[in-house]
């Protein structure tokens, strides 16, 4: 939600979906041919409708896929980064313990993704394919950045980062439902008390550099203030990262939340104790960053 609704700002820039499957064309005779821009979103279109019902079949559908809308990057990322939620899909979870522990490949990754990133823009402020995108700041959000904010910092020295916290029981019960309900389209089993063990401890690793961060340039959201003022939340997040906020920015943040009311795709339900999670243990075990940041 706080992405799509920083990306109404006119002065940012966004990745969508089908951007992040398909950022340039793979032949570079056609970089000028602006019939590849429609061919690139009807192939997204298909494979959309194919995860789309997927999710619905999972009774997942909460997550509601848009081409063109602004999506994490996680997809484009993911090219490069090996995160828990891929391991679910290999059941290669010991390889996510090595990227933890390795500081050379995580900043190896984000320098790839930050190359990416400059292709696209090359491509949208030249024109090319049909398309010129205006705006100057990336809005970028994917879960995986909340354990690399060092390497963030290294490769993008200019980044602002607003980190989102929520109930941790929350947080991570969700993520072990989408991580399974995708994995699911790529393995017919796997353990449910592997992904929760996995994600209980990614999210440890993330909570615990939070705690210990002394990053510049740090912005710290509540999710419930998120949910219970989200023009307020966005305001104060334009004046953190320099973008103009007036009348009519507040008239399109609620027009969206009118459009697309909260649940209108459905709820997402999920429950920990499918992952063997202990909502207590899990509370007790981060008590200290809910106490810090009030969650």
């Amino acid at each position: 939600l706080l992405q799509r609704l920083l990306c109404l700002y006119p002065d940012v820039r966004y990745i969508s979906a089908h951007k992040s499957i398909e950022p340039v064309p793979l032949d570079k005779d056609r970089e000028f041919d602006p019939t590849w821009r429609s061919e690139r979103l009807k192939r997204w279109e298909i494979n959309a409708e194919i995860t789309q019902n997927a999710l619905l079949d999972l009774r997942l559908q909460s997550h509601a896929l848009d081409a063109t809308s602004p999506e994490e990057c996680v997809l484009v990322l993911s090219r490069y980064l090996f995160w828990w939620p891929l391991a679910a899909f290999g059941g290669a979870f010991a390889t996510v313990e090595w990227t933890l522990s390795n500081s050379e490949y995580t900043e190896l990754a984000y320098r790839m993704f930050k190359r990416e990133l400059q292709l696209m823009l090359f491509y949208e402020e030249e024109g090319r394919c049909g398309v010129q995108t205006a705006g100057h700041q990336y809005v970028l959000k994917s879960p995986s950045h909340t354990v690399f904010h060092r390497v963030i910092k290294q490769v993008f020295p200019d980044a602002l980062i607003v980190r989102l916290h929520r109930d941790p029981v929350e947080t991570i019960s969700s993520r072990c439902s989408m991580t399974e309900a995708i994995a699911r389209r790529y393995r017919t089993t796997m353990s449910r008390l592997e992904i929760g063990d996995m994600a209980v401890r990614w999210h440890s690793v993330a909570c615990s550099q939070m705690l210990q961060d002394d990053i510049p340039d740090v912005m710290d959201i509540r999710y419930q203030d998120l949910l219970a003022n989200p023009v307020g939340v966005c305001s104060q997040i334009s004046s953190f990262v320099g973008l103009h906020h007036d009348e009519r920015i507040t008239a399109k943040i609620e027009q969206y939340l009118r459009q697309r009311p909260r649940h209108a795709h459905g709820v997402h339900r999920y429950s920990p104790d499918n992952y063997g999670i202990n909502p207590e243990e899990i509370r007790d075990k981060f008590g200290t960053y809910c106490e810090h940041f009030n969650v």
